[in-house]
Order: C-alpha cells, then structure tokens, then sequence
C-alpha cells in the first residue's frame, strides 16, 4: 500500500511507497488507480498523445505546485493555471517531452506518493473538490536530472471522477502558459 503523503513540495512529503500490497489486500481505490496507472504508463510508452489527452479531467490544473506558505507569502492566481481539453492539447507535447514517455514508464513505488485525505495544504484540497466523495489522491512525481545537468522535476495528480481515475493535474518547475 502507499504511504501518504500531506504536502505540495514534494521535498517536505512523506517518504514515498516501499512495497506493493498484494491485490487481495489493496483497497478498492488504490486497485482502481493501478489499473489506471497500467494504462497511462504504457500510453505513455506508446506517446498516443490523442488517448493521453483523454485520461485528463477538465478543466486540468497546469500551475507549479504551492503550498500553504506559498500562498501566505504571493500572490497565486489558482484559475490561471486551468486548462480546458483544446488548450491542453496545444501543451501536450511539452507534458509529455522525450523525458517524460522515458521517464513515466520507468517509474516505481517510489515516484507514487498517497495524500493524505485530511491533508491541509490548498493544492490538494481544491484538486480533491472534482473527485468522487471518499477517494484518494495519488501523486506521481518524477525528479531527474536533465541532458544540461540542471536538476527539475515534473509530477501528475490523480483522483477518482465518476468512477473513473483521471489526471487532475500536471505540474513542472515552470508553468505551461
């Protein structure tokens, strides 16, 4: 099973997974999201960039991660970072570069990250408010190093809409628009 995770900046989160429970013991949520996250590892693998597209939930959240702290401390426009399906269509090549259809397959239990159904932080708390009442949130961060050697990062967060995981949001250390 996951460990949670409760916070916006992935270096103030909770570690993430050391072990897979097995299926009989996993939680109806989290084997839903595996399921979900077979397919949109392997669509990724695949770069079908027109099904990708399709395993968001719109409008998407497209702005950098903020925290609590963030938000105390600037001025965060949340709408600014909202994307409907053709607007995110015109970015779906920069979410999904040559690193991410490397990366994203690749990835482990210890890219995923649980949040926490209580957690306090905004990021989360308005990402919860599309999701199907009672679901979790999972969080698939992805920090590497690039060909220039600077260091980034990029991540998705997923919930449950209708039954159904989707993508809720996209986040990278710059913002899409």
């Amino acid at each position: 099973m996951l460990s949670s995770a409760y916070s916006a900046n992935k270096s103030h989160q909770a570690p993430a997974v050391r072990g897979i429970a097995s299926a009989s013991a996993m939680p109806d949520d989290e084997l839903l999201f595996r399921k979900f996250l077979v397919v949109f590892k392997n669509t990724v693998k695949q770069r079908n960039l027109t099904q990708l597209a399709g395993m968001f939930n719109y409008p998407v959240q497209t702005l950098p991660q903020w925290n609590n702290e963030d938000l105390r401390n600037t001025n965060i426009n949340r709408a600014d970072g909202l994307m409907d399906r053709p607007e995110l269509q015109k970015h779906i090549d920069v979410i999904f570069s040559k690193d991410a259809v490397e990366l994203i397959p690749r990835s482990t239990d210890e890219n995923l990250s649980q949040i926490d159904k209580t957690t306090p932080e905004d990021y989360y708390k308005r990402l919860r408010q599309a999701t199907d009442k009672g679901s979790t949130l999972y969080e698939l961060n992805m920090h590497y190093t690039q060909d220039n050697g600077k260091e980034t990062e990029f991540g998705f967060v997923f919930g449950r809409v209708a039954g159904n995981y989707k993508i809720l949001s996209y986040y990278s250390a710059w913002p899409l628009k």
